[in-house]
């Protein structure tokens, strides 16, 4: 072995070594018992799925009304250019679908 892996190794080792005595520390001076830390961490989770399933519904309106309004231009257009417009109209709806 040259001196870089063995030094690359002992940094390895020093960081391992590190790493398990701060979780140890963390275990040791935690605020709270592990009951309330999962407790905690489900009211989050349940807080962090309804803040998300509100964001996609909000998006999905959304959606919904930009297309709606793209719907509604092309048949407005459709109907000052006639047959040309008719096709610009199933293009989009093509195309939104």
């Amino acid at each position: 072995m040259n001196r870089k892996s063995i030094s690359i190794g002992n940094l390895l080792i020093g960081v391992l070594i590190g790493g398990f005595v701060g979780v140890g520390v963390a275990l040791l001076s935690a605020p709270q018992s592990g009951s309330q830390t999962r407790n905690m961490l489900h009211d989050k989770g349940v807080e962090l799925r309804d803040r998300a399933n509100t964001t996609v519904q909000d998006t999905r309106v959304k959606a919904e009304d930009a297309f709606s309004k793209v719907r509604n231009r092309a048949e407005e257009l459709s109907s000052r250019f006639g047959q040309h417009g008719t096709q610009t109209t199933q293009s989009v709806e093509t195309v939104l679908e």
